[in-house]
């Protein structure tokens, strides 16, 4: 057997192990917990589709170190969003499913926020708005050059103009906003071969989608979601069970995360404890 069907065999047996840990019939126990729910009843037969299409859509690539810091700081964006869930996305909520964390150079999380658009009674206070601004005021600095941002969310135009400002270098997003996402593409298209053209803007944010199965069911179930209605908005399907369920693995898929790479494991530790001490202790 030559390499590249050693690799891709490898590809395909990581990939089945991924799907049985994630939804398996039951999860590792495990020493924090966001907060108890009762069963989170969702469709079996439907739910089965939505792995099948998570498990075609994941990059055929082999793990690297990058990618597992990645998703140990997606995870943990899910399961801060998950410890302080909204069960419907009415004016009376705190806001919307929808939250952020910063991590710096070193590749440490240094803040977190969640959406509070209507707690605040202020539309600008996305999870992002807040995790920039809240974090920009603690440390007195004036940008965040070389920081990177994990959002469950895609970043809209706002919240993508105002990473351009602060000289972020990355976002991760762990779902696709199809009517208000591509805000960051948008600004580095180039137009000027058109009459009153623009060149793309002068700073560069790199974007990309989380390679987690989460992300993947989000996306799916979104999209059967948005087929059975003629009206509606990503933030009521970000309050179904199919959502709710998807978020509550979060935090246990993070604790029984297998670390393959060395320097890695001191990442996830303090995550874990960013998780225990500032999101839940808050």
């Amino acid at each position: 057997m030559n390499k590249f069907y050693q690799e891709k065999l490898l590809i395909t047996i990581t990939v089945f192990i991924s799907v049985i840990l994630l939804f398996g019939c039951r999860q590792k126990e495990t020493v924090i917990s966001a907060n108890k729910e009762s069963v989170i009843k969702i469709d079996d037969s439907l739910f089965s589709k939505a792995k099948e299409y998570a498990k075609n859509q994941l990059e055929t690539n082999l793990s690297n170190s990058k990618i597992e810091r990645d998703n140990i700081f997606m995870l943990l964006a899910y399961a801060v969003v998950y410890a302080d869930w909204q069960n419907s996305d009415n004016k009376h909520n705190r806001g919307y499913n929808i939250g952020s964390v910063l991590v710096n150079k070193e590749n440490a999380v240094v803040s977190w926020a969640r959406n509070s658009v209507n707690v605040k009674k202020n539309m600008t206070q996305h999870g992002e708005v807040r995790l920039i601004e809240n974090f920009l005021k603690e440390v007195a600095q004036k940008d965040l050059k070389g920081y990177t941002i994990y959002t469950t969310l895609e970043p809209c135009a706002m919240c993508s103009g105002m990473m351009f400002l602060t000289n972020i270098e990355r976002t991760i997003y762990g779902q696709k906003d199809p009517a208000y996402g591509n805000a960051i593409e948008r600004l580095e298209l180039n137009s000027t071969s058109l009459p009153n053209g623009y060149p793309p803007y002068p700073r560069k944010v790199k974007s990309e989608g989380s390679t987690l199965l989460n992300r993947h069911l989000l996306d799916y179930y979104y999209d059967v979601y948005m087929s059975e209605r003629k009206e509606s908005h990503i933030t009521q399907f970000l309050t179904t069970p199919e959502a709710k369920y998807i978020f509550s693995t979060a935090i246990n898929d993070l604790v029984n995360y297998t670390i393959k790479f060395e320097e890695n494991k001191r990442i996830k530790k303090q995550a874990l404890e960013f998780y225990e001490k500032q999101v839940l202790g808050s």
